[in-house]
């Protein structure tokens, strides 16, 4: 059984010799807050140094094909009018409500869209009401019922994302990996330029989006070329490591200790070591003896986490032309 966040802390205390908490969260002692502080300051640095299995989270997104709709615009206006669905009535209303009911939050600068007279890239910048969206860029006529084409080709993250784990970003339709993630240069080369779709997909992570004091950061995926109603539905996956390196009493993954009975997800003897020097540091003893411990202890734990497999001579990289192709250095002259 793990040990709890209390636990943790009443050891750090024995082996420092300092009197045992009853409690640690809502604690008043200065010393006890601290301690707890410091724990969780050595939580937030594991959680960070290495890519732990244990922290290791897939996402699967769903790409959902398009919307078709008719819309009426107006030249240099940014406004579009009139927004009718095509086709559904059941997902006409469902639209329509998620636009203008309440939602418009979640839809503003995730959904691109496309039309006549409506430039390359275009985003919806606001929902104003159920029938009408304010676009980012103006149109370039005036026209009634005009066919459009609303895509979402940015994604909220998993509310626990912290970071990617590089190569593991696939289209599951296609059979193939995403090209990626594009900087920002790249993308807006693809959006802005002369040439802007290939072959294939392409992704970036992007800003913030809905960022407010109660939900934070949400970190967004954003695809290239934006989904069409040939290619969609696309099901995509990628791999990355959590923020959540804590469990409460109930199992519900945290990422901070915030309660007396919250256990690590982690090596509860890695919290103990790295609390113990980092509190004699903080007081101003000598402490290199107690970081060094906690230092050899991490690094037996990096490598043991995982295992590992056996080293081949062969480049062990899987793709189409197989395993036993060399990476370089082939025959012939100029190849040495």
């Amino acid at each position: 059984m793990p040990m709890t966040y209390l636990g943790m802390v009443q050891t750090v205390c024995d082996e420092l010799g300092l009197d045992r908490p009853a409690a640690v969260a809502g604690a008043t002692d200065l010393q006890i807050r601290q301690l707890g502080a410091l724990m969780n300051r050595e939580l937030r640095e594991m959680q960070q140094n290495y890519d732990w299995t244990a922290l290791q989270t897939e996402y699967d997104l769903h790409v959902s094909p398009p919307v078709n709709a008719t819309g009426d615009i107006i030249q240099d206006s940014t406004l579009v009018r009139n927004i009718k669905i095509v086709g559904n009535d059941d997902f006409n209303n469902d639209f329509n409500n998620d636009f203008g009911g309440g939602n418009a939050t979640q839809f503003s600068s995730l959904w691109v869209v496309n039309g006549q007279f409506i430039p390359v890239a275009t985003r919806v910048a606001d929902v104003p009401g159920p029938t009408m969206v304010v676009l980012d860029q103006p149109a370039t006529s005036t026209a009634t019922g005009i066919s459009l084409t609303f895509s979402q080709d940015t994604y909220p993250g998993p509310a626990d994302f912290d970071r990617y784990i590089n190569q593991t970003w696939w289209d599951r339709t296609n059979r193939w990996s995403l090209m990626g993630p594009d900087s920002p240069q790249m993308d807006q080369w693809h959006r802005s330029g002369i040439v802007t779709i290939g072959p294939r997909r392409h992704f970036r992570q992007i800003g913030s989006n809905g960022l407010t004091q109660a939900t934070g950061p949400i970190n967004n995926y954003r695809l290239w070329p934006p989904p069409g109603s040939n290619d969609t539905p696309i099901d995509l996956v990628f791999e990355y490591i959590s923020t959540n390196a804590v469990l409460s009493a109930a199992g519900v993954p945290q990422p901070t200790f915030a309660a007396d009975t919250d256990i690590p997800i982690l090596d509860e003897n890695i919290f103990i070591l790295g609390t113990k020097w980092r509190m004699w540091q903080i007081k101003g003893f000598d402490y290199a003896a107690m970081q060094q411990e906690h230092q050899d202890y991490v690094d037996r734990k990096y490598g043991n986490d995982g295992g590992a497999k056996t080293l081949s001579l062969p480049s062990p990289r899987v793709g189409y032309l197989g395993s036993t192709v060399q990476d370089g250095s082939f025959p012939g002259p100029g190849n040495n």
